[in-house]
């Protein structure tokens, strides 16, 4: 049985699956390079028929992740009690999707145009809870869902087991956390677009507490009857603080130090309250909130919390996957195959590289181990982008889509946000870590193979990969194992037998456009960008003659 599942609000997504396995899932701004595209996913939908084989035909189910039902009357307003992230007076209505009957409509209008014609649609939240829960391979777990917002609900507190999922609790827009964080995040001076709270996140550890913000965070989040709410009238009082964007004080850094550490006694309140309802010691956590890996890392080190899983894909994008799962599940009563993998987009064989390589009239050598000429390359001090396989599905590089330098010393990271990332020079960046050696490195460790989770490093391990780590001591880090990703594994065990250090500095193939699809996507950005070198599949483009190439 095929499912199709779309997510068509914001991060578009498609995702294939096959009797509850995933065949395929990707975001539209992988194909249409516009980031965090809100696109209809067209292409996503003709890659995913393709690579099967297959035509809308032979589609039995096809499930978005929005109840867009809710909408046909205008009864349900969509950006009912929404923030804008540039709505500066916080009217409390966002006229972005103003008319959410025009909203249906459009839907309906791009399913026809591309000849879908039944569909459902499932609970936002519902699909955020799926797409964790059942990747989770946890037969019973707490989960949390935390986002911008769903139909009417922002934060939901879930119960999964024995393939079922029940609903426990739920909050009301007005107290969405992710509205609260953007919000927070527009005040500092960061917000340029959507998608800008993970820097706030990495800006939290340079800021210091502020008695004055201190006291405002804390009439924002009031508590009472077991439950929190939050105040949007105190909230108005953030105004004062509002940043150009771009302009960064240690005002900016105390309102990320502030709101942050006010998401987390948020999240660990929810958590302590979901684990007092089931007694389960579990979670799984979805939603584009939950992205936040220093609240994880907090989650994680709770006495009541034996074991996380956050899923790959958490922000919008994932809930396509989530969509078809759940629906797999409710009509068939069936629980979906276990499925580790994460690596789910496109890919691309030698002779197509090597004919888009031909096309551009691009010099190149094909390699034997390019494993290991990798390894060679990143000691001595080049920055390369790795390309390889299929392309990861959600927000993270997790070794296939990858820039890829040595962690070992702290020019690297300067070099690589500078001249490589264009960004802030204070961004950090993640390690890809062998995952027997990540005891060595780190404190209460826990596999963590899409780099969703922090933990902090050992003092005395600080000084031999710098670049990876962030001022505060904490990494978000990805464990590699060859079972998962034997190349990207044997890369890092290479530079291992080089340098004695287990870990490579892993970051996104991408600058400020979206991480790249295909191997003109590669060209392009290692072109455009301070690369030194780039492997592509069995293939090494260098632009200098003094990078010597072993075949």
């Amino acid at each position: 049985m095929y499912v199709l599942g779309l997510n068509l609000i914001h991060a578009t997504s498609a995702a294939l699956i096959k009797d509850g396995k995933i065949i395929g899932a990707v975001e539209e701004e992988r194909f249409n390079r516009q980031k965090h595209s809100e696109k209809f996913p067209t292409q996503s939908i003709q890659w995913l028929l393709k690579s099967e084989g297959i035509t809308l035909k032979d589609i039995e189910h096809i499930v978005t992740s929005f109840d867009f039902d809710l909408f046909k009357d205008n009864e349900h307003p969509f950006e009912y009690n929404t923030i804008c992230h540039d709505d500066s007076n916080l009217a409390g209505t966002n006229k972005i999707r103003a008319d959410n009957q025009m909203l249906y409509l459009q839907v309906k209008r791009e399913m026809e145009k591309n000849g879908i014609s039944n569909w459902i649609g499932i609970n936002h939240h519902l699909a955020h809870a799926a797409g964790t829960y059942y990747l989770s391979d946890f037969d019973e777990c707490n989960i949390l869902v935390i986002d911008g917002r769903g139909e009417s609900t922002a934060v939901s507190l879930m119960h999964g087991k024995d393939g079922k999922i029940e609903v426990l609790e739920e909050y009301p827009i007005k107290d969405s956390l992710g509205h609260l964080y953007s919000y927070a995040t527009h005040i500092c001076g960061l917000y340029s677009n959507i998608g800008q709270e993970g820097k706030t996140m990495g800006l939290a550890p340079y800021g210091s507490p502020s008695p004055d913000l201190e006291m405002i965070f804390n009439k924002i989040v009031e508590y009472a009857d077991n439950r929190y709410s939050i105040n949007r009238e105190e909230m108005r009082k953030l105004e004062q603080y509002k940043h150009p964007t771009g302009k960064i004080d240690n005002v900016s850094k105390s309102l990320a130090y502030h709101v942050q550490r006010t998401y987390e006694n948020i999240l660990l309140f929810l958590a302590r309250n979901l684990y007092n309802k089931t007694g389960c010691t579990k979670f799984a956590l979805s939603g584009g909130v939950s992205l936040n890996c220093e609240g994880n890392r907090l989650l994680l080190n709770q006495s009541f919390v034996d074991e996380i899983y956050v899923q790959p894909a958490a922000n919008d994008g994932g809930t396509a996957v989530g969509a078809a799962l759940y629906w797999y599940a409710k009509t068939t009563g069936l629980r979906p195959p276990k499925q580790e993998d994460v690596y789910f987009g496109p890919e691309y064989t030698n002779e197509e590289i090597e004919n888009v390589l031909s096309l551009y009239k691009i010099a190149y050598k094909k390699v034997v181990h390019p494993e290991k000429i990798a390894a060679e390359l990143l000691s001595n001090g080049n920055i390369i982008g790795w390309f390889q396989g299929r392309m990861e599905y959600g927000p993270r590089a997790l070794g296939n889509r990858s820039i890829l330098a040595d962690p070992r010393t702290l020019e690297m990271k300067d070099k690589v946000n500078k001249f490589v990332k264009f960004r802030e020079m204070w961004r950090p960046f993640a390690p890809s870590i062998l995952s027997e050696a990540i005891s060595d490195y780190f404190t209460k460790v826990y596999e963590s193979p899409h780099m969703n989770i922090s933990f902090l490093t050992k003092t005395e391990m600080q000084e031999y990969i710098p670049a990876s780590i962030h001022i505060d001591g904490t990494a978000r880090v990805q464990t590699v194992t060859k079972e998962k990703n034997k190349k990207y594994y044997n890369l890092i065990n290479n530079f291992r037998e080089i340098t004695g250090v287990p870990v490579i500095l892993n970051t996104s193939f991408n600058g400020a456009d979206p991480v790249v699809c295909t191997p003109a996507d590669a060209l392009r950005a290692f072109y455009s960008s301070g690369l030194d070198a780039l492997v592509i599949r069995d293939f090494v483009v260098t632009k200098s003659d003094e990078i010597a190439i072993e075949a």
